[in-house]
Parts: C-alpha cells; structure tokens; sequence
C-alpha cells in the first residue's frame, strides 16, 4: 500500500505520466498514416487501457493536490487548472457511452425523422421531431466552384408544433436536447445533409470544465500567490537593468534581369491598369496589382524586381509574347529537373520547354506522375508538376486566357471572363466591347511604347473600368479598398519587415551583450536608438496585419502564411511583455521575429488572400487561432532565451552575465507557464469552435493530436521543477529546446508528414523542414558541449 501511496503521490510519477501520454498520442498519428484511421483508433484512441491511463491521471491528481492542500494553500488557480479536466474528462465519457450522432439526408420537399449512425454500423435511429426541406441554397464565390455559403430552410414539426428555420455553418438548431447542424449537399443542389446530435448531458459537463479551466488561467495571470506570481515577486527582486520600449525598412533585393526597356510598359501607365478588378482563380475579385504579383510571384519565384514591377512584366508578356517566349524568366530551382532540361541557369524561357519538333517535353512526365498517389511522388515529380503549371500559366496569359476582367451581367455563378473565353454568352453591345476593347487595348500600348504618347491606353482603361463598375457594381472594388491593398502591395512590409528585424535586433543584441560585460555608459544611447526603431518596426508589422485584415475582410491567420506573419508579431509582443527586466529578452525577441519573417518569404508559403471555406466563418475559429499562435509567440521566447543561455555558459565566467543568466531564467520559466495556458486556452477554444460548427469537439484529427502532444511536452517541462535532476540550468535549457520541436511538428511537421481536416493550413513545406533538421543538428551538438562543458566545472 506504501508503494502505490508513493507512485500516486510522487512528482515523477507526473512527468512519466504526461511523457507516456504524449509518445502514444504522437505514435497514433503515424500509425494511422501507414495503416489507417480505424486502426488508431482501435490501438490507441478507443483502447480501453487508455482509458484507464487517464483514469489513472485524475486519481494522481486528485492525490497530488491532496497532499500538497492546494486550496488552502492559496493555490486555487493552479488547482481549477488541474481540476477543469476532471470535468471535461468526465464530459467525454459521458459523451461517448451516451451520446450519438447521424445524419439525415432530406431532399426538397420531402421531410425526415430518421438519422443513420456510422458510428454503430449505419444503425437508423428515429427522432422525436420531423424535419422538412422547403428548399436548399447554396452560394459560391464569384466565378468559382468553391462555395461561399450554403443553408436549408427547414420546417420542423415537434410535439404538434411547426417552426420554420433557417440552418447554415456555425448556426445550430436546438431542440429537446438533440442538435442540428449543416453537414454537406447533394451535387444537384437539391438535397441537404444535417448532423444531428444527442448529447444534453455530456455537453454541459464538459462547458462546465471549460468554464473552470479558463478561471483557472485567469486566476494563474491575476493572483501573487501563483508560480506566475511567485516568479514575477522573485524577478523584482533582482538587480534592475533599464527597459527601453523602441522600422527602418530596407528594401528587399530581388533578382534584375536584363530587360530590353523598349518591350516593357512604363510603371506610370501599368500602375493606372493596375487599379482595374480581377476575378482570381479563387473566385475573390482583387486589384489587377494584386493579380499580376501573384502571378509574377508564380512564374519568377520572386516578389518584385528591381527593373519592371508585376504590372509591367504581366502587360508586357501579354503584348510581346514572342520577346518574353524567349527569355529566361520561369524559375526552375530543383537540381535534377534542370539537369533533365539540360538547363544550365534557375531560369528557363518558355520555348526552350519545347523540342525541335514543337513537343511540350514535359508532356510524357506529367502524364506519369498523374497516375501516381500523392504519397508515390518525390521531389522531382513535384518539380515537374509546378514547372508546368507555370508554363501553363506563361501560355495562358499570351493567348488571351488568364485576364478575367469582364464581368458577365446576370451569370448565375458571378463569373468574369478573360478576352481568350468563350464571350458568346455576352450580347448587344457587351458582345461588341469584350470582344474588341482588350485588341484595342493591346494596339494602343504598342503605340505608346513606340511614341511614348499613353493617353490613348489610358483612355481604354477607364473605359474597362466604366464596364466593370456598370455590369457588376457589386463586386467592383470600393476605390479606398482599392487604394490600400495597392499601397499594401507596394510597401511589401512583412518582407522589408524582416530584414528590418534582423538587421536592428542583431545590432541590439551586440550592443546589450557589450553593455553588459563592459559596462560602458557610451552604448546607451545607441541602444535606444535601436529600441526606438524595433518599436516602430513591430507598430507596422501591426499595420501591415491590420491592413491585411482590413482588405480581406477576415482575420488574417486563415492559412499558414497569414498564422506565421502574426506568430512572428505575438513573438514581438511576448518580448515585450516579459522584457520589463531584461533588454535582452526584447533582444532575442525580434530577432527570432525576423527568422520568422525571413522563413515566410523563402519558403513556398503563399501570401495570396483567400476567401474561407464555409466552416471557417466562426468567431471561435478566430479566438481559437488568435490564443494558439499567441502561445507559439510565448515558447518562441523561451525557445531563445534557452539557445542563448546555453551559448552563454561556453563562455568564461562574468559577474554580470552570470546575474543576467539567474534573471532569464526566471523570465524564461514564466513564458512557459503563459504559453501553456494560451496553449491549453487555444485547443479547448477550437473544441468549442468544433462542437459549435459541426457538433464535436474532438475527432482526433493529426493536427489536433499534435497540439495535445504540445501540451503534454510542454507541460512535462514545466512539471520537471519537482525534479531537481531535471531543472538544473543546462537540463532545464535542453529541454526547452527539445520541446521547441513539437511545437514544429504541429505547425509544419503535421502538414509536410501527416493529413487531415486541417489541411487548409499546408504548404509545400520541404524546404522548411531541411532548416528544421540542420538547426536541430545543431542545438544537439550545442547541448552536449554544454553538458561536458557543465561536468568539466
């Protein structure tokens, strides 16, 4: 009995507890990526051991605070935290013995009280309500596939009562305990599928534990008596070193080609087109500017040159396609593909795509890649699969196919219509205009690149815009809009953003080491200067995220670039938070901010603005994404001032950075605890969102399983405090690092390696994923000097 009092009381017991938790929920992912998704679940997810394991959790919990008398030990925060999970675990057994959910397939004008349960066997259940659809609407974006919006009218007869209600995304209709949500549609648009759930009892418990666990974090913030405000107490005591609250933008290179300047529009009258509306691809309607920088950033690998801005080179191929057909202007950067091409540059023209017989060389390849799975394909097949989607892009654009700048009155879809389209559906004078004015066009810039007289091509332009805003004024751009994504696109701040960073934060951080180690009055003034810039740096990069947002007219953390541009600005504000007694956090804040920056513009991540899918038109997404990437910005922190301690103690002993050591790590064990409760925040708030849209809160998706690994990682770390093995400085630093990489492996890792529902965030990430591997390399080989380095003293 001694012995299992020992285990259940013991701090150990924690961190062997939350480490099993965290291998066998990480295993999971992999098992159901070279097996499938029932197996995982059979092995792990719905594994009756694991159950018992989690049992075994809030038993040891429950004896830990015990013993340790939390309640009356002003620890009341730390025990709603633990406490909170008692109640959402609880919630989901009940959830999962009581609970059900199906679906009910109703066409128009027909009802249903009938749902099948996938989850026992397409078992059919009945429900105490009828349900029928009136009609079924469905909403696309413009000129696109994707849908933008889709609701049933349903009329629902219970108890000898009939509603009538509306049910779209993230909107859910209650009734005697059971809930209805929209799920999907039939292709033919006259059908709706509902999700529709019984849990009354199990949802409340587990809002309750929700409720308990966001006290408890509020609680850990406010309260003196926390660790967090223990820590705050003891950093106040520490020597006192100034704080100083402080953009330079330096212009990012780009590639200069050669150009001939007399096949290039001028910048004065391609900026004039480049205010026109465009459908893209995706259906948003977007400045031409906007347009073309995608699609220069597309071909070339570039944002912006330094001779010809997007506008000019876009016009310019479409006017003299035999000039551009010839110039090495498509970006090939794969090695092998450029041997296969016998191509001796990164870049290749258009024509040299083609044999001397006029065969497209690619042609044989991508047919054998289309016959392989996604798995099957290696970085070659991926290679070749880009290059010709630039070619086909560089074609489309010279035959006339790739300009959408006519919108079609009355099309159902909103579709606009590029010159090269079929144009028989316009008719009477629209028929006339779409089909000549862009020829017109085309004729009139030839004219004014040889006479340098523009006044003919600008007159044609407005007359382009004049249509636009005739046929489809409500799609058209607002002129203000306009006007800031133009200058957005101009000032490319997020780029500039991080040169800026790095360049001022790597002056910083010399400047306060020499400061510290030398103590020289001198280099305080300097040290301003460089605050004082950082500060207006981090302010634009708060614009740049406001501007985007305002523009799109959503949250600006939708996809992967979007999420990495405001984790790089949570960093910033996290050094901000936790540098009241250490320039050096400040420091080391930014200049992680700028490894960010530098990662979102040489990666393959695109900045493109895309309209969200349905699901994702939810407040809670947008809390839910809000709070995970602040915490991301608070382990960054902790992710660097850990690299940078165990730099620190290669070096010879200094008075002063030895006192500067004592204070971030202080500083570095309070961002811990902020980034796990954001953390833990975050992946309850997307359960919400979750229950909220689509009635669950948790599918074990991998991305989901990650950010729960995540959390155990990082709670492991912060539970080794107990264990005076594991919170020695250099065994503290290590494993900071080490944890850093789950953090990675949730964000990119999942994407590059894994599937699942939150694919919308992926990219093409491999890139990124060999920086992951070198600088992990690295930080081993750094913490085992450190260790020998730590035993030798």
């Amino acid at each position: 009995m001694s012995s299992i009092k020992q285990i259940l009381y013991s701090h150990k017991t924690t961190n062997i507890y939350l480490l099993i938790l965290a291998i066998l929920f990480g295993a999971a992912t992999f098992i159901e990526k070279f097996y499938s998704t029932q197996t995982a679940k059979t092995i792990i997810y719905n594994n009756p051991l694991v159950y018992l394991l989690l049992l075994f959790g809030l038993i040891h919990f429950a004896a830990i605070a015990v013993k340790g008398n939390y309640i009356r030990s002003k620890r009341m925060g730390m025990f709603l935290f633990h406490a909170s999970f008692l109640f959402i675990l609880i919630g989901a057994f009940i959830t999962n013995i009581f609970g059900f959910e199906g679906y009910m397939h109703i066409r128009e004008g027909l009802q249903s009280n009938e749902i099948i349960i996938t989850a026992e066997n397409n078992r059919i259940k009945t429900t105490p309500f009828e349900v029928f659809l009136k009609e079924f609407k469905l909403q696309r974006y413009p000129g696109s596939k994707r849908a933008s919006s889709y609701e049933s009218i349903l009329r629902i007869n219970h108890n000898g009562k009939e509603n009538t209600e509306t049910l779209s995304m993230n909107k859910v209709i209650h009734i005697d305990g059971y809930r209805i949500y929209q799920s999907s549609f039939d292709n033919d648009e006259k059908g709706t599928v509902l999700l529709v759930n019984y849990d009354p009892i199990g949802m409340i418990i587990s809002y309750l534990g929700y409720i308990i666990l966001f006290i408890g974090i509020i609680w850990i913030f406010i309260s003196s008596d926390s660790l967090l405000g223990r820590l705050r107490k003891k950093l106040a005591e520490m020597p006192k070193t100034c704080l100083l609250f402080c953009f330079f933008l330096i212009s990012s290179s780009a590639f200069a080609l050669e150009l001939d300047k007399k096949y290039l529009i001028p910048q004065e009258h391609a900026e004039l087109f480049g205010k026109l509306s465009i459908q893209s691809n995706t259906g948003r309607i977007e400045p031409f500017n906007t347009y073309s920088s995608k699609v220069f950033r597309k071909i070339t690998g570039e944002t912006k040159n330094a001779a010809v801005i997007s506008d000019s080179f876009i016009l310019s191929m479409i006017l003299y396609p035999e000039y551009w057909s010839q110039q090495p202007v498509i970006l090939v950067n794969n090695d092998e593909l450029n041997i296969l091409l016998n191509n001796n540059d990164q870049y290749i023209a258009f024509n040299d795509l083609f044999d001397h017989q006029g065969n497209y060389i690619l042609d044989r390849y991508v047919n054998e890649i289309s016959h392989k799975s996604n798995l099957e394909r290696n970085n070659l097949d991926k290679a070749i699969l880009k290059l010709d989607e630039k070619a086909n892009i560089f074609f489309g654009l010279q035959t006339g196919n790739f300009t959408p700048l006519f919108p079609q009155p009355d099309n159902k879809d909103n579709t606009w219509f590029s010159p090269g389209d079929d144009l028989s559906g316009f008719t009477g004078k629209d028929s006339l205009f779409v089909s000549k004015i862009f020829m017109w066009y085309l004729e009139a810039a030839d004219r004014g690149i040889q006479d340098n007289d523009w006044s003919e091509a600008n007159k044609i332009v407005g007359m382009i815009s004049t249509f636009q805003q005739a046929k489809s004024p409500h799609l058209v751009l607002d002129p203000q809009k306009v006007e800031m994504e133009l200058l957005y696109n101009k000032f490319d701040i997020f780029n500039r953003a991080a040169i800026a960073y790095l360049a001022l934060s790597t002056l910083l951080l010399l400047s306060v080491f020499f400061s510290i180690v030398y103590d020289k009055s001198f280099i305080k003034p300097v040290i301003r200067i460089l605050v004082t810039l950082l500060v207006i740096v981090f302010t634009l990069h708060a614009i740049g995220i406001g501007t985007r947002w305002y523009i799109s007219g959503q949250a600006p953390w939708s996809n992967s670039y979007e999420s990495l541009v405001y984790a790089a600005w949570c960093v910033v504000l996290a050094g901000i938070i936790l540098s009241r007694k250490s320039l050096l956090i400040f420091a080391l804040a930014t200049f992680f901010t700028g490894f960010i920056l530098l990662v979102c513009r040489i990666s393959s991540m695109d900045p493109e603005i895309t309209p969200l899918a349905p699901v994702l038109r939810s407040p809670w997404l947008m809390f839910h994404v809000a709070v995970i990437m602040a915490s991301y910005g608070f382990f960054g922190i902790s992710f660097f001032i850990s690299l940078f301690s165990e730099l620190a103690n290669l070096a010879s002993g200094n008075k002063q950075l030895t006192v500067r050591l004592k204070e971030l790590r202080i500083m570095n064990e309070m961002s811990l605890i902020i980034g796990l409760c954001l953390l833990t925040a975050g992946t309850f708030l997307g359960a919400i969102w979750a229950n909220e849209s689509w009635g669950r809160y948790w599918g074990w998706d991998p991305k989901e399983v990650w950010a729960l690994v995540t959390m155990l990682v990082y709670a492991f770390v912060v539970h080794s405090r107990f264990l005076p093995k594991l919170y020695s400085n250099w065994a503290f630093n290590s494993q900071v690092l080490i944890a850093f990489a789950s953090l990675l492996m949730t964000y990119f890792g999942v994407n590059y390696y894994l599937s699942g529902l939150h694919s919308y965030g992926s990219t093409e990430s491999s890139n990124i994923i060999y920086m992951i591997y070198a600088g992990y390399l690295f930080i081993f080989i750094l913490i085992g000097v450190s260790y020998k380095r730590q035993i030798s003293k």
